[in-house]
């Protein structure tokens, strides 16, 4: 949905009534769901619903992975039917130690995520392809 994330902002129902009949029959929310209420979440599964769609997973920034916030996030992509939780990025690391962080941040989501039925996601970029202390993060 991020490539209607404007539409989406203003008038969720729209953007989504627009991507369905483009033909599309499963969406990716990206970070702003997390700030909806859960009636709002329970009203867009609802229309998920009805227009015969699934919310597959969400992208998600690091912060909703971690403790303060991986409660919230499960609950949010329970509602929505999602089934992966996933970091849209790490952002520009400049150690292997950062990338350490990141992979315990994952980690330890996918242990809080797991018992929901639901798994941490990780997506990829260049970055993580660049060498850094010699090695690939």
């Amino acid at each position: 949905m991020y490539s209607v994330r404007e539409t989406l902002k203003k008038d969720p129902e729209a953007a989504l009534r627009a991507v369905a009949q483009m033909g599309y029959e499963g969406v990716e929310f990206y970070a702003p769901y997390f700030d909806w209420t859960e009636p709002q979440t329970k009203q867009i599964r609802k229309l998920l619903d009805d227009l015969g769609m699934r919310c597959f997973s969400t992208h998600n920034d690091e912060s909703y992975l971690r403790p303060q916030s991986i409660d919230r996030a499960r609950d949010m992509n329970l509602i929505l039917g999602s089934k992966y939780v996933v970091l849209a990025s790490a952002g520009q690391k400049t150690s292997l130690t950062e990338w350490r962080s990141v992979a315990d941040t994952l980690n330890s989501a996918a242990e809080k995520l797991k018992p929901a039925g639901l798994k941490a996601g990780y997506h990829n970029h260049q970055l993580e392809f660049t060498p850094i202390e010699g090695q690939r993060p």
